[in-house]
């Protein structure tokens, strides 16, 4: 798949997700104007022959300080003469996130398809690989995975997609062992994730403020204090003698 069908596309014709491409795209771009805005997202380009590679780095929605890494890379077409072109529309685009939703939904359907950047494959447990995941993604189809459009949209945005500007931003030839070690391990993720959840969760409990990943911030109720037997037992006479008897 190209840059251009990843931007505009990505589910292919057919699919059930198809019906909804619209709003989604717009809700995506949106959210990746907001990463922009609050500067959530970063990228490093390199260059080797005709090939770029793109390395991002996409803060989380959810969790303060917690940041996913995405790789692309954006080759020209197999016997392809595209001297002439001015943009990556037509570049066949690979991926890799460490993001849950690209792990778990998305990652054997683009290694099922050669879309993937191989040479980060090692950073995930085997059954990303070998093991359908035929709950979430039975079809075995690319979608509309968060972390990868995000990224997509950002380039859009920044108008990164034209060759001169890619070129411009270009550090050199990557250094694959470098960007490999920078890229972490979905498990060493995950346990990222864990202890920015729990760190939350303590903070939470300190304060009694909880704060949603829309920034949105909800009182938590604070226990009440254990009433005494006695002022239980005096509450109840005094309730007696302000209430009217009933009627016998």
């Amino acid at each position: 798949m190209n840059f251009h069908q990843w931007a505009t596309n990505p589910v292919g014709k057919g699919s059930a997700q198809v019906a909804n491409r619209g709003r989604i795209i717009m809700d995506l771009q949106q959210r990746a104007k907001g990463r922009q805005d609050s500067k959530g997202i970063s990228l490093e380009v390199y260059k080797k022959g005709q090939t770029y590679l793109l390395y991002f780095k996409l803060l989380s929605e959810s969790w303060k300080d917690l940041w996913y890494d995405v790789v692309f890379t954006l080759s020209p077409p197999e016997g392809e003469d595209v001297s002439h072109e001015r943009t990556i529309a037509k570049y066949e685009m690979k991926i890799m996130s460490n993001m849950p939703s690209f792990a778990y939904t998305y990652a054997y359907a683009a290694n099922s398809k050669g879309e993937v950047v191989e040479f980060l494959k090692k950073k995930f447990p085997k059954i990303f690989w070998e093991q359908k995941p035929v709950v979430r993604n039975p079809r075995i189809e690319m979608g509309f995975e968060k972390s990868i459009l995000l990224c997509v949209f950002y380039i859009t945005q920044k108008r990164y997609q034209y060759l001169d500007t890619l070129d411009k931003l270009s550090k050199g030839v990557p250094n694959l062992p470098v960007i490999y070690k920078k890229f972490m391990s979905f498990e060493d993720k995950m346990k990222d994730y864990d202890a920015k959840m729990r760190a939350h969760k303590a903070a939470v409990r300190r304060s009694g403020v909880h704060m949603t990943k829309h920034g949105i911030k909800t009182l938590k109720a604070k226990p009440q204090e254990p009433v005494s037997s006695a002022a239980a037992k005096s509450a109840k006479l005094a309730s007696r003698k302000l209430s009217p008897q009933r009627p016998r």
